[in-house]
């Protein structure tokens, strides 16, 4: 308010000083027209928005519409009543009245404080109807240094404004020593995700809202998602290299299930079998909403065939696999959070047990070729009961593997990131949200692969299983979370906070110490050491499994707990039958 009172005073005498200088100058009858030319000048340039042109730096997109208003207004006043040589004469006039009351207005207000390192450098990404009405918008308002739209991609919309590639962007972003805003185009949002692991933590990247919004409301702060980062960053580790030449049309002609076919895993399961000349895949899932998210991706195909079901329904999984010829199955449904299983301990045993069972006996009963189970490192010596019922799964799988013609295999691997239950997306959500990062342990280490990467080794493992193999994936060293978490705000374009931060470029990270049922590490093996396989990423362990004999009584005893059943009891029932089971 004091800047703009400032501004309007200072004109008011610049439009004075402007007649008294002809009236001073025998030329008194040019007096009053340098007056009317300087006011209507003002009036012209608050029609336009640019009154407040100038105020931090002069420049090309500053100085050229000022410099149009007072050449228009002196030049119509002027030949209508004086010469063209006085016409020139008021313009410069009035332009230096002009210039010299938005210097000191500069120097009189908070703006003499800044330096040039205050200043935003702004590119606009994308050439679209949205970007060049905000381009208009940021060049009137002289508060960002040289604006100018990057675009790779020929567009219809003509723009004979500053344009770059997105190389040159890159470049000079990573020289800049400005802040760098980008203002991205809403059609070209996906486009920039992709080039957001190249940008330097300097540059802060925000999303054009509304077009007819006043520039200080268009932009908001645009949330990193996890599809805009690069994962391999933060593996440590090469990409593993595609398998897919290995299958040589096993996939072929085949009908596949995959239960939990729209979750993180089971959907990429799905699209990485799409690859192949399959006949079909069924694809079933308890989740209405993520079953919806799938069909609208995968509605094009014909040979996806969607099921809204729970594998716990053993008449409804029945009639699924009556009504088709189905070949190999993929068996990823289960509850896999720790502490949601843990605080419902029944619910997830019996759901990951029991549909389990489920698929095995119907794989048995229609002759199915393969059946795989997705596994977890958790069911290594587990101290939670998600981890336990994954070992129990895997047992089941090594039962039925015994005793009938069906090749079962179980794949055990770590944490996948951005899977459901990931700490990637919680670490990104809650640093969107400002901070803190919260972490439960600085110590914490897991094993961590990219969900493509993992969905390509399970099913390359199908084809080299032979029956009741145990595979292990390859999943290179540990992760600890606290590096990982690091890595993600700066990957967001923030700092990690000190003791004495409390800017807004700091993210916290704070410790909320372990929770039930969660261990410091994960182990791949219960005991010795995994052995090769065809595959350098897959290898294989030789596990101890009782005897089948004990299948019955383990569903038996797993039946008879219920809603009443305590900690206690469940306890029990897991130490029987779960080898290394323990309660932390």
């Amino acid at each position: 308010m004091k800047t703009k009172v400032i501004l309007v005073l200072l004109d008011l005498v610049g439009a004075v000083s402007s007649a008294a200088y002809f009236y001073s100058g025998d030329t008194q009858s040019i007096a009053l027209m340098a007056f009317i030319a300087y006011l209507a000048t003002l009036v012209l340039l608050s029609l336009r928005g640019f009154y407040s042109f100038g105020l931090r730096f002069i420049n090309h997109f500053s100085l050229g519409p000022m410099a149009g208003c007072f050449l228009l207004t002196s030049f119509l006043i002027g030949l209508f009543s004086a010469t063209l040589q006085d016409a020139l004469h008021i313009f410069c006039v009035n332009m230096t009245f002009f210039l010299a009351s938005r210097i000191v207005t500069v120097f009189f207000s908070d703006l003499s404080k800044l330096h040039y390192e205050d200043l935003s450098r702004v590119y606009i990404y994308g050439l679209t109807s949205h970007s060049l009405v905000h381009y208009d918008l940021i060049s009137r308002t002289g508060v960002y240094w040289s604006p100018a739209i990057v675009c790779d991609r020929p567009s219809l919309i003509p723009f004979s404004g500053r344009t770059m590639t997105e190389a040159t962007f890159v470049s000079i972003a990573k020289k800049s020593k400005l802040k760098i805003e980008v203002h991205v185009a809403p059609e070209c949002f996906e486009n920039f995700c992709k080039l957001l692991p190249s940008l330097p933590t300097n540059v802060k990247h925000y999303k054009i809202l509304e077009a007819s919004q006043h520039i200080a409301q268009i932009s908001k702060r645009l949330p990193v998602e996890f599809s805009d980062l690069n994962l391999q960053n933060f593996l440590n580790r090469p990409k593993l290299g595609n398998s897919s030449v290995l299958m040589d049309g096993f996939f072929d002609k085949k009908e596949i299930l995959v239960t939990g076919g729209a979750g993180s895993i089971g959907s990429e399961i799905v699209r990485q079998l799409l690859n192949y000349d399959i006949k079909k895949v069924i694809v079933l899932d308890s989740s209405e909403f993520s079953l919806f998210g799938l069909s609208k991706e995968m509605e094009s195909d014909s040979r996806v065939d969607l099921k809204l079901c729970s594998a716990t329904d053993y008449s409804l999984v029945d009639s699924v696999f009556s009504t088709n010829n189905i070949d190999l199955i993929f068996h990823a449904a289960a509850y896999k959070h720790v502490p949601l299983v843990e605080q419902f301990k029944l619910s997830g045993l019996r759901n990951n047990v029991l549909a389990t069972n489920n698929i095995c006996k119907l794989a048995v009963k229609y002759g199915a070729q393969n059946f795989c189970l997705i596994s977890t490192d958790k069911a290594v010596r587990p101290t939670n009961v998600m981890g336990a019922s994954k070992r129990l799964c895997e047992i089941l799988v090594s039962f039925y593997s015994q005793k009938s013609d069906v090749i079962f295999s179980a794949v055990r691997f770590g944490n996948v990131l951005g899977s459901s239950g990931s700490v990637v997306p919680l670490f990104l959500s809650q640093i969107n949200s400002g901070g803190p990062v919260t972490l439960t342990h600085k110590e914490i280490t897991r094993y961590f692969m990219s969900i493509p990467e993992a969905a390509g080794l399970v099913l390359m493992s199908t084809k080299i299983a032979k029956t009741g193999e145990l595979f292990l994936l390859d999943m290179g060293e540990p992760v600890k979370i606290y590096d990982l978490a690091v890595s993600l705000i700066h990957a967001c374009g923030f700092k990690v906070a000190g003791a004495n931060d409390n800017d807004g470029d700091s993210i916290e990270i704070i410790e909320s110490g372990l929770r039930p049922g969660e261990k410091l590490y994960e182990e791949l093996l219960l005991s010795g050491s995994p052995l090769a396989t065809q595959h350098p990423k897959i290898f294989k362990t030789l596990e101890n499994v009782e005897k089948t004999g004990q299948l019955d009584d383990l569903l038996s005893d797993l039946d008879k707990l219920s809603l009443d059943s305590g900690d206690d009891e469940i306890s029990r029932f897991l130490l029987n039958y779960v080898e290394g089971y323990s309660i932390e």
